[in-house]
């Protein structure tokens, strides 16, 4: 099955989702945080889960840009619902138990086979103090360099992200996780433990999908969007080769891509895009019936798992086609927009973006001249934005 990457996950989604204003001021008609969706209300933006620390300090009061030309708002209701819609039944899946359905889709992928020992026993040498620390991750860069390996893989994985068929018939491409397999750890004593991931995994729908705006610095925004994961029981499986070993329930799981830095491209100014991609994934989980000596050993799978499945969340969105993907569709968002306001004029190029309020992207354009777009601008000589 052909389906760019996650990246089109949030560009599919953000083609479809903006409300307008000739000018900088709020349209006191659009401030509204409440939205529905089809088959029932859905609470305000308020009950989003916000990038923010509830504990820090309030951020000083950003200065909004002067706007230059005409201004689109996206808000974040609007990206949600989009979102949902444009992506009904793409499945995330994490598994390496392989009882999960697999794709065998050709792709170029780079691997990094030592990753795995590496982070096992640098974990163990950060706990050292002084020179043997130092002597300690000496020897794991000199025994396990961190080697990089490219090609094409085929599958079967059990590791991916499948598209539905909205986005496939979008152009979505399937994108197969390379690298997530059985764990295994030396345990204190006698033998050691293996764990697997027990078929973790996200359909997206009106329940399990969120997306919002959040702010940066210099009133910069970006873009969140967040998959609510669920796993067969127990979420982690542990067999001791020796000895018994407790399994592991993971509850909350909650996959969260934030695209910063929403921009016109850098020496293109008739493009909207981005900066870069962070992905994160938290879960909260219970070691009161785990023996003593192996918490550590669970501790390092927990920070192992969130590592992996953010690194290759990241690297699907980053993909050339897919960054080229969001790209697109952010700038024709915009556009289309504009043109619904403006009859035929659309816009020609782009001067900025910005976070607004609580939850909106304003985007700052030049609208086409009468005798049409392309006709002056930053593609004919014009100061690029």
């Amino acid at each position: 099955m052909k389906t760019t990457s996650l990246a089109l996950l949030v560009a599919l989604g953000l083609s479809a989702c903006a409300v307008d204003s000739a000018s900088p001021v709020d349209d006191p008609t659009t401030t509204s945080q409440a939205f529905t969706r089809a088959g029932g209300a859905v609470g305000a933006i308020g009950d989003l889960p916000l990038a923010v620390d509830p504990g820090a300090p309030p951020p000083a009061t950003p200065v909004t840009p002067a706007a230059q030309g005409s201004l689109v708002r996206i808000k974040s209701a609007e990206l949600d619902q989009m979102l949902v819609d444009a992506l009904q039944g793409t499945r995330i899946v994490i598994d390496t138990t392989r009882t999960s359905p697999t794709i065998y889709d050709d792709f170029y992928h780079c691997s990094y086979p030592n990753q795995a020992i590496r982070d096992s026993l640098m974990a163990e040498c950060v706990r050292m103090v002084g020179t043997a620390r130092s002597r300690c991750l000496k020897e794991v860069n000199d025994e396990h360099p961190n080697i990089k390996q490219c090609g094409v893989v085929s599958g079967p994985f059990h590791s991916y992200i499948d598209f539905g068929a909205v986005a496939e018939y979008a152009g979505a491409e399937d994108v197969g996780f390379q690298g997530i397999e059985t764990m295994y750890r030396d345990a204190t004593g006698p033998g050691g433990v293996t764990l697997d991931i027990n078929y973790v995994r996200a359909t997206v729908n009106a329940q399990t999908t969120r997306a919002w705006f959040t702010g940066e610095a210099q009133n910069r925004a970006t873009a969140n969007v967040s998959l609510t994961l669920q796993s067969n029981q127990p979420t982690i499986k542990c067999v001791h080769s020796a000895l018994g070993c407790p399994d592991i329930e993971l509850t909350n799981m909650k996959l969260t891509a934030s695209l910063s830095g929403i921009k016109p491209v850098v020496g293109d100014g008739t493009k909207l895009g981005f900066d870069k991609v962070v992905a994160k994934l938290d879960f909260n989980r219970n070691l009161n019936n785990v023996p003593d000596g192996l918490v550590t050993i669970f501790l390092d799978v927990d920070e192992l798992i969130r590592n992996n499945v953010a690194k290759h969340v990241e690297r699907a969105l980053g993909l050339e086609a897919s960054r080229n993907a969001l790209n697109k569709t952010l700038t024709e968002l915009a556009k289309r927009k504009a043109k619904e306001r403006n009859g035929s004029i659309g816009i020609d190029w782009f001067y900025g973006a910005w976070f607004e309020g609580t939850d909106t992207l304003v985007v700052d354009y030049q609208p086409c001249p009468r005798m049409g777009c392309g006709i002056v601008g930053p593609v004919n000589g014009a100061k690029l934005p």
